[in-house]
């Protein structure tokens, strides 16, 4: 959520000097430039989770994302899926992962250079800053940027030493168990932390398991190393009809029992990061490696993926003297590529059968960029540009001669973004932007083919962007504010999942689309011991032109975008316990391109607890309780857009307790 606070206190490991509820500090580094958020003339959200994260359950990012507009996150609960992560609909239309966003931790990129990212790698309750850009953006982050997610987790401490272990338990069959250490010798700052959680899961064929870990290295002079890593096995209970959901709600679908439907996996990333002075100029250097294998039987198929991809970005700065006292320039180039390695089998009973495909797919991309601002009275303007190219290659080691089916694709587009923000009196602003995003299909999309053929799809085509927004920021009486944005996107050659026989995901361009919409943040603090905030969005996601087997669907909803959500918390702190409450509430969401179908809205409430920290000898002990779905309503978590058999819904859990406790040492 955006803010007008004063510079929080920087969060040194889980040193947290400042109180819970969000803050948000006046810099963010979303931008190629460091920008000022309440002056940025583009809707950006920044929160700081803090010592929420204490009392999360730690099971998905979308506690972590609930309370930014704009932002919606459907928790499947499902290890073998992922979370759906969506940005005024972008990436809505994600099977699995996440789609249409661009996504970056710690710096590094965990979006592929197809524009697919996984963040199964990130622990939910390490991250502590998330800052998001709330629509188009592929002039700052390239391919895939309906939206960009920065997640940054906790840092190395400033001085000293800690430790903390963390147990907990609740429904469902969930255990989680964490650890973390951090410090800082000669000038060199550490922190690592690692996580694994169990997951018995509240349907049949709905068990998981999930190790993680993570280390950050500052060793000086702007030199920085991070490393991710997870390790995971699930099984997918699939998602229902209306009539099986009316039978049991929680039953799995009795396919993919059979077929043993699930995913596992291991992922590993790291990268560095250099910034160092280059005269009145600032170079910031990135390199950085992702190695991915899963094995994923879905309906019908074995999927057996071994990815690797790395990169680079280099940018050049500067500020002061070229455009005028508070202007700013940044020049820079990224490169990255992404080997896959793709055998699919017949899916017999959950057991390989008949090799089906055998291919090497590449991805190679190169983007130059460069952006510039200036300051004109009470006026911050700026323009950016980028232009990325995208180089698609198959390699089919299946056939040979003529039905040997290798080939390419090369998808290229150039990105511009301008906007202007204006302060109208103390503490307000008024800002407008006009932006673009370019959007490849993923090598994924790519090969699975709905004429059954191996190769590349050649009818699929990038889906493109563009956006009109403006809004205005408050802030008021210490910690209070309020956001309003406005906006409207057009979307060309949308892309859009549908089902065949059997269940299984093909992707095509669906002519054209508009999304426009409200969005309105706000957070006031009446009382040093209270807070309470809101976040209301309204989006609108329509098709503007779309033609299935002769008929148009112009003018109906696109499938899985709720086009209503209210996140609602209240705050409370007292002598060192703190209670939180929230409220999320959520129209109901089109299933289908015809809208013949919808999963119905619901009202959860949550109920998060922390007395005060125990003091234990050396150590200190904190307790905390966690209730999710407090009135046990039955609910529509996610959705599958055009699902084959009309099993367009995935079912989520009743109420959820957790219990734990962390105990930490260290100075």
């Amino acid at each position: 959520m955006p803010g007008l606070a004063a510079q929080a206190p920087e969060v040194e490991g889980d040193t947290l000097p400042v109180p819970w509820y969000e803050v948000s500090p006046l810099v963010v580094e979303i931008f190629p430039a460091p920008t000022r958020v309440e002056t940025a003339p583009y809707a950006v959200s920044v929160h700081e989770v803090q010592r929420r994260a204490g009392t999360d359950t730690g099971l998905a990012l979308d506690e972590t994302l609930r309370r930014i507009p704009g932002v919606q996150v459907d928790n499947r609960f499902n290890y073998a899926l992922g979370e759906r992560i969506s940005v005024r609909g972008f990436g809505a239309r994600a099977q699995f992962g996440v789609r249409g966003l661009r996504a970056l931790v710690d710096g590094i990129p965990a979006t592929f250079p197809d524009g697919q990212s996984a963040l199964d790698v990130v622990d939910p309750k390490q991250v502590r800053t998330v800052e998001v850009v709330r629509g188009p953006a592929s002039a700052f982050h390239g391919n895939a940027a309906g939206g960009v997610i920065v997640l940054r987790t906790v840092s190395p401490p400033a001085t000293g030493h800690h430790q903390s272990v963390t147990a907990s338990a609740g429904s469902a069959g969930t255990r989680r168990l964490e650890g973390q250490l951090g410090g800082r010798t000669g000038g060199v700052g550490y922190q690592v932390a690692g996580s694994h959680l169990g997951f018995d899961g509240y349907r049949p064929h709905n068990e998981s398991r999930m190790a993680r870990g993570s280390a950050r290295v500052d060793l000086g002079r702007g030199f920085r190393i991070s490393a991710h890593a997870s390790d995971f096995a699930a099984d997918n209970p699939g998602s229902l009809s209306e009539a099986q959901l009316a039978e049991d709600r929680f039953q799995a679908f009795a396919g993919n029992v059979n077929q043993g439907t699930g995913k596992t996996g291991r992922q590993g990333q790291v990268g560095a990061t250099w910034t160092t002075g280059i005269g009145a100029a600032t170079l910031d250097a990135t390199l950085y490696g992702i190695t991915r294998d899963i094995v994923n039987p879905i309906p019908g198929v074995i999927v057996d993926l071994g990815r690797s991809a790395g990169g680079a970005r280099a940018h050049l700065r500067g500020a002061e003297g070229l455009l005028g006292r508070g202007g700013s320039w940044v020049i820079g180039v990224e490169a990255a590529g992404q080997w896959d390695d793709r055998l699919n089998f017949a899916n017999v009973g959950g057991e390989r059968g008949d090799l089906t495909l055998d291919q090497a797919e590449r991805v190679g991309a190169f983007s130059p960029f460069g952006s510039m601002s200036a300051a004109l009275g009470p006026f911050l303007a700026s323009a950016s540009v980028r232009y990325d190219r995208f180089d698609f290659r198959a390699s089919d080691r299946f056939g040979t001669g003529a039905e040997d089916r290798s080939g390419g694709r090369v998808m290229s587009a150039v990105s511009p973004a301008v906007g202007v923000s204006v302060e109208v009196a103390p503490r307000s602003y008024l800002f407008g932007n006009v932006s673009t995003s370019f959007e490849t299909p993923t090598t994924t999309e790519l090969a699975n083919r709905p004429d059954g053929e191996r190769g590349f799809n050649p009818e699929l085509e990038p889906q493109t962007t563009r956006s009109v927004e403006a809004g205005g920021r408050t802030g008021f009486a210490g910690d209070g504010m309020l956001e309003v944005t406005a906006y409207r996107a057009e979307v060309e050659n949308s892309l859009v999942p549908f089902q065949t026989d059997g269940g299984r995901d093909f992707f095509r361009n669906a002519g054209a689309a508009r999304h426009q919409g409200i969005e309105v943040a706000g957070r006031i603090s009446p009382l040093p011991l209270l807070t309470a905030g809101a976040a209301f969005t309204l989006t609108d996601a329509r098709f503007r032109a779309y033609r299935v087997g002769g008929e148009e669907l112009a003018g109906r909803r696109v499938p899985g975008v709720a086009r209503q959500r209210i996140d609602a918390f209240v705050d409370l702190r007292r002598g060192g316990h703190e209670l939180g409450i929230e409220a999320r509430a959520r129209s109901s969401v089109p299933v289908d391109d015809r809208n013949e179908h919808e999963a119905p809205g619901h009202l959860l409430f949550d109920l998060r607890l922390q007395p005060q920290a125990l003091a234990v000898g050396g150590a200190a002990v904190q307790p905390f309780l966690s209730v999710t779905n407090l009135f046990g309503t039955d609910h529509v978590t996610s959705v599958v857009p055009n699902a084959f058999g009309q099993r367009f819904f995935e079912p989520g859990p009743g109420r959820m307790l957790f219990l734990g406790a962390s105990v930490r040492t260290g100075s």
